[in-house]
């Protein structure tokens, strides 16, 4: 008998699939998903597409995935100011912190260098909170002092184009600071030091410039405040600024409606000089950290303008002292709640064998009663040599980022001992200055090396949020790299 073949049908219609579910059912399921399954499940179909960009889901997202578990977002930024994309991009992005962190990075991402000056050195750059995080602000020197703001691009990635140059003729600038508030109107302070007359700072607005074409995108920096002062700018948060009036007098004021309080000083000593402000705003308390101490205060009220100036707040408590650094970082730190600064401590014997150190120390603002001095989290050998960016940088989940010179005895005459040996030796190629990354208890790791030995990097700045570097040289040259 001839064997007879047949053929199973599956009825298609058997069994429950996702698309035959209502809206409400699939948005459930999405809330239920972690991130990276929520982005995988839009790109099955268009009804997933569209169901993934709900506003409440990524609220939910950002709650479960990031502020609970300390990662990087926006100290400032509600939830609901923010618009879908916006949520999610901040989202997914403090996600991919861990990944770069986990363990300490090895390398970039991607890296895009381009000329910012031709003739004089690069002598700060900042990123700037907001406006998509596409501008990068950078401070040159040369027979005028100018902040150029560069647009690199919506992912950091370039190409680059200045967008603002910006130069007080008659005066010299120093000292930019960044608003860590983004939506304010005042973008930056800086410091300006008029020929013949009392140096001042200008708060300044970063906005569209009206007189360029739409297609330019050309921006404008403009003065929305002016004030006197003996140094630079210590804090700028939203409407309030700090800086300090005379060697004992510090002023806190709104820019906009010039409410103001004056802090005292601890010490009179006119080479302690006014270096970083935090406001702590959970213990109502402020930390005022100078060259050689750590005053505290409680937060004073602002008052209206006077002729006669109302007494000063004076601290609640003892000073911390400290040695003296050569380069500060203070950012609050978002796991713990302290305020952590880190310094870059160098010896003082030039001739010295031994090595530098990086310190990460840490206090609880407002604890009563205090120790000697506050707690080192962690510390960090630094070789000797020659460098010129001495900038160390703190984020708050506790990220560093620093520059470690090439070692003094690797370039110069220095790099052969000709006395030590009868006949001449091969010379190792110099090593180069590097970019180190680190992370208490995780390490550190060298992720990026100067590859012109000529060109000494002069300025750094890092945002840990977004996993961005930004490096400049001696030469005007700008490095931004991705972690």
């Amino acid at each position: 008998m001839a064997a007879t073949a047949t053929t199973t049908v599956h009825d298609s219609s058997s069994g429950l699939r996702l698309a035959m579910l209502n809206d409400d059912v699939l948005i459930l399921i999405l809330y239920a998903l972690p991130v990276r399954d929520i982005l995988s499940m839009r790109k099955t179909c268009r009804r997933f597409a569209l169901l993934s960009r709900q506003h409440a889901l990524w609220t939910h997202a950002c709650l479960s995935e990031v502020l609970t578990h300390n990662l990087p977002f926006p100290r400032h930024r509600a939830l609901a100011s923010l618009s879908q994309d916006q949520l999610e991009r901040l989202t997914v992005r403090a996600i991919h912190f861990q990944t770069i962190w986990d363990p300490v990075p090895k390398a970039t991402r991607r890296a895009f260098t381009f000329e910012a000056t031709r003739s004089y050195a690069v002598g700060q750059i900042q990123f700037i909170p907001g406006h998509d995080e596409r501008y990068l602000a950078v401070v040159t020197h040369g027979i005028w002092s100018a902040i150029n703001i560069w647009d690199i691009g919506p992912t950091s990635t370039g190409p680059a184009r200045r967008v603002v140059e910006w130069s007080p003729q008659g005066a010299t600038l120093s000292g930019l600071v960044v608003n860590s508030e983004p939506d304010c109107d005042g973008t930056l302070a800086v410091t300006l030091h008029p020929t013949g007359r009392p140096p001042r700072i200008e708060v300044l607005s970063l906005r569209p410039d009206p007189e360029g074409p739409p297609e330019s995108m050309k921006m404008k920096l403009e003065t929305i405040a002016s004030m006197e002062s003996a140094s630079n700018t210590a804090l700028l948060e939203g409407e309030l600024i700090a800086f300090s009036k005379d060697d004992m007098l510090i002023e806190l004021r709104n820019y906009k409606t010039k409410y103001f309080a004056l802090l005292g000083s601890s010490s009179a000593s006119r080479a302690n000089h006014l270096l970083y402000i935090v406001l702590s705003h959970h213990t109502n308390t402020v930390e005022v950290f100078r060259t050689y101490n750590i005053d505290e205060y409680t937060l004073p009220s602002l008052l209206p303008p006077t002729t006669s100036p109302p007494d000063p707040h004076l601290p609640f408590c003892d000073p911390w002292y400290m040695n003296w650094a050569d380069a500060l970082a203070v950012t609050p730190q978002m796991h713990t709640g302290n305020i952590g600064f880190l310094r870059r401590m160098t010896q003082d014997n030039p001739w010295s064998e031994a090595t530098g150190t990086i310190e990460l120390q840490e206090f609880r603002p407002g604890a009563l009663p205090r120790g000697t001095s506050p707690a080192t989290t962690y510390e960090l050998p630094v070789p000797r040599g020659s460098l010129r960016c001495r900038t160390v940088c703190l984020g708050p989940c506790g990220t560093l980022a620093y520059v470690v010179p090439r070692p003094h005895d690797a370039q110069g005459l220095t790099a052969l001992d000709v006395h030590a040996q009868d006949t001449a030796l091969d010379v190792a190629p110099p090593a180069r200055e590097r970019l180190v990354l680190a992370r208490a208890g995780a390490g550190e790791c060298a992720v990026w090396a100067n590859a012109e030995a000529d060109d000494r990097w002069t300025a750094l700045d890092y945002d840990e949020a977004s996993g961005r570097v930004a490096l400049g040289s001696g030469y005007g040259r700008l490095t931004v790299l991705l972690l």
